[in-house]
């Protein structure tokens, strides 16, 4: 009973708090004005969070878009070439005999001129005075200044004589043949398919002499030398494609004493080599 009544007392007291505390909120307040309650704050989703609540790929963002490449500066940089595109290389033509082969050599050498060549060839021909027929040769070398430097060799068989009665009555028969060896300088000029040469020659004459005793008397003889020189002129055509002339000579031999001046032609050909 006791503890009733000091539970009820407890309760009352409580009310009466609680109701004077309530009445001092309303005096504090202004009429009409409610009491704002604090509303809590609502947090923004991630991206990440909304995409992973959705199951979409979040979007990357664009990169950034490239800088247009700026203008090469035609004043100072030369313009190349691809390094893959090679030009057309032109073919040299042949300059030295040793980028042609032996068919073109010829050719140029029928076409233009003979220098730097060997030479060789007979001679046949006549003489005036003692020497009367001859025979003989010639071989030499062109340089590329197409001077001529060569020699030759010529036999003449001379003349023969007889005199005298007959056997019995006395006389003597007998003969002389000439020949000489020399070196020859000319210069060659072309003319076409023609060759053709000035030149000078010299060198020592020999004259064999022959005889014949009769009746116990002798009559001379021997060998007799002495020197010359002569001018003449060589002509030949180049036979073309080949290797191979034909042509003539002419010339003076001037001995220095003896048979007096002799005046030959010759025939010749013969090959460059």
């Amino acid at each position: 009973m006791h503890r009733a009544r000091v539970l009820a007392l407890a309760s009352a007291a409580l009310v009466f708090v609680s109701s004077v505390a309530h009445a001092d909120l309303a005096s504090k307040t202004p009429a009409g004005t409610k009491t704002a309650r604090p509303k809590p704050k609502k947090k923004k989703p991630k991206a990440e969070d909304s995409a992973a609540a959705t199951g979409d790929t979040p979007a990357t963002p664009d990169p950034p878009a490239p800088e247009p490449p700026k203008p090469a500066d035609t004043k100072t940089t030369p313009v190349t070439q691809a390094a893959d595109t090679k030009p057309a290389e032109a073919k040299p033509e042949p300059n030295t005999e040793a980028d042609v082969g032996w068919g073109e050599k010829k050719k140029r050498r029928d076409d233009v001129d003979d220098g730097g060549r060997f030479s060789v060839a007979p001679l046949l021909g006549y003489s005036s005075t003692a020497f009367g027929f001859g025979i003989g040769a010639r071989a030499g070398y062109t340089f590329e200044n197409k001077v001529y430097l060569g020699g030759t060799f010529m036999f003449h068989f001379g003349y023969s004589y007889a005199y005298g009665l007959g056997l019995y009555g006395g006389g003597s028969v007998g003969g002389a043949s000439i020949f000489y060896p020399a070196v020859e300088v000319g210069y060659d000029f072309k003319a076409g398919p023609v060759t053709i040469r000035p030149m000078m020659g010299g060198g020592p004459v020999f004259s064999s002499v022959s005889s014949t005793t009769i009746l116990g008397k002798s009559y001379g003889g021997g060998t007799h030398a002495t020197g010359g020189i002569y001018p003449g002129v060589m002509a030949a055509w180049n036979i073309p494609k080949s290797d191979f002339f034909v042509g003539g000579d002419t010339r003076i031999v001037i001995p220095f004493e003896g048979y007096g001046v002799a005046w030959g032609f010759y025939a010749t050909a013969g090959m460059k080599f």
